[in-house]
């Protein structure tokens, strides 16, 4: 087998290489766990020809991770979401199947020398790609570069170049645009399920339904697990603040399961964050508990200290529901702490209605702060749980947990309504923030995973963080 100049092609043991219509892939064998072989699809991009420059050869690639159910495997979580296999799965150049999971990578370059007599070097690789955030010994001549710029026409463009007041919503409709153009199915899928959680977020709760499962329903057709557990655990959260505590509670459950399986946290947190609501709501307060100390536990493994706070409030939220008083006053406590070393803007307000609740002062109220969702479509509030289905709990839990559950919708509304207030990033350490981003394999295109973030409207903020650290 030749590289894309007709030279031979050796790869690492790990690799299987293939011809597959005309373009060279690469499958590169990753770690083998929970009854799964992981899997990275490297393919050399359609319609690219070979560069030379500075004594290199290179070709665009794109790359898509992908997984292979081993046999003995326990399927019972699989078959609960989708069922057998599908018919999408690739072939592997051993005869074996694999499932594709998650976006594709566009930001990658195979290369090698461009003499054959002369050995390559990763020194000549950063010199001529200095922009490159990682390189990948594939063979003993040929490497990967990835954080490569993909090239791109300004109309399909994910984000905007400046930190300006572009709405969430715009940003996602725009990308679910792009992904249509692209006639890419995954792409689409990922960038529904994205507008459907904005739509939901600025109120049209009705559209959101819609979107979600019209995604859903392309996701099981194509038969892609991951795809399916993400548009999933966003539209079991449309059905929590519709009300449906109970139907979102069921399809968050394999969920739950399917994530631990294949060792997804974000997807796994997400999940058990929205399972804590939904038990709220249906008054199981130790299961709920039992949900926020597991997603605690993922979210201080992947560094996520805002969600950590998210956790912490409704853990508050829940002890106060069970009458627990003291418990509820700590836990809350510790979240405005956590807030304010993160310097949130919310964590004063989150302060204000812990004292209220302290107190017993505190009047019950839908939004103290008198505003709403942006009619824009803006959050700056960009935390993973989003909304809380205030309006849907019964009287009696609202009497006790009142205040805390005001706070959330309170720090929302103040977020919405002080945004113009914010201050913004300079151009460059916005672009800069996005770049990290988009190479990052928690990222939809649009949305972070861990934190559930919209990131061309999250990055643009100065106070906000990254919650792996990447970016400050």
């Amino acid at each position: 087998m030749n590289l894309p100049d007709g030279r031979r092609l050796v790869v690492h043991d790990v690799i299987l290489p293939e011809l597959k219509g005309g373009r060279l892939v690469l499958w590169w064998r990753g770690d083998c766990r929970d009854g799964f072989q992981e899997w990275e699809r490297i393919g050399t991009a359609v319609n690219e020809s070979v560069e030379i420059e500075q004594g290199l050869c290179s070709i665009a690639a794109t790359s898509v991770k992908a997984r292979q159910r081993l046999r003995g495997a326990i399927g019972r979580v699989v078959c609960r979401l989708i069922g057998a296999r599908s018919e999408t799965d690739w072939s592997l150049p051993n005869g074996e199947f694999a499932t594709p999971a998650g976006g594709r990578r566009t930001d990658l370059r195979l290369a090698w020398a461009a003499a054959e007599s002369t050995p390559l070097v990763k020194n000549l690789i950063t010199a001529r790609w200095p922009e490159a955030r990682g390189i990948r010994s594939l063979g003993p001549d040929l490497y990967l570069v990835s954080g490569m710029e993909p090239d791109r026409s300004p109309r399909e463009a994910t984000f905007a170049e400046e930190p300006s007041q572009e709405s969430e919503l715009a940003i996602t409709e725009r990308a679910l645009s792009a992904a249509i153009r692209s006639g890419d199915h995954r792409r689409i899928i990922m960038a529904s399920s994205d507008l459907g959680l904005v739509l939901l977020h600025i109120g049209d709760t009705q559209r959101s339904m819609k979107t979600l499962s019209e995604a859903l329903l392309e996701a099981d057709r194509i038969g892609d697990l991951a795809l399916h557990a993400d548009v999933a655990s966003n539209l079991a959260h449309t059905e929590l603040y519709l009300g449906r505590p109970k139907a979102a509670l069921d399809r968050l459950g394999p969920i739950v399961e399917y994530a631990r399986s294949i060792g997804d946290v974000p997807a796994e947190k997400l999940a058990l964050d929205r399972m804590a609501r939904a038990l709220l709501e249906l008054g199981d307060r130790e299961g709920g508990l039992n949900c926020l100390r597991d997603a605690s536990i993922l979210a201080a493994r992947v560094g996520d200290r805002r969600h950590a706070a998210d956790l912490l409030w409704l853990a508050a939220i829940h002890l106060a529901d069970a009458g627990r008083r003291d418990e509820a006053v700590a836990a809350a406590g510790t979240a405005v702490d956590r807030l304010r070393q993160l310097h949130h803007p919310a964590a004063e307000w989150y302060a204000q209605h812990l004292e209220n609740y302290r107190s017993g002062s505190a009047r019950i109220a839908a939004n103290p702060s008198g505003q709403g969702w942006s009619s824009q479509g803006g959050r700056v509030d960009v935390s993973a749980g989003g909304l809380h289905p205030e309006l849907s709990a019964s009287p009696d839990r609202v009497a006790a947990a009142g205040p805390l559950r005001m706070a959330i919708t309170a720090a929302k509304s103040m977020a919405t309504f002080m945004a113009l207030g914010f201050k913004t990033t300079s151009p460059q350490h916005y672009r800069d923030r996005l770049a990290i981003c988009t190479t990052c394999v928690h990222h939809t295109g649009t949305r972070c995973r861990v934190c559930g973030c919209i990131t061309a409207a999250k990055a643009r903020l100065q106070h906000e963080r990254c919650p792996l650290t990447k970016w400050q």
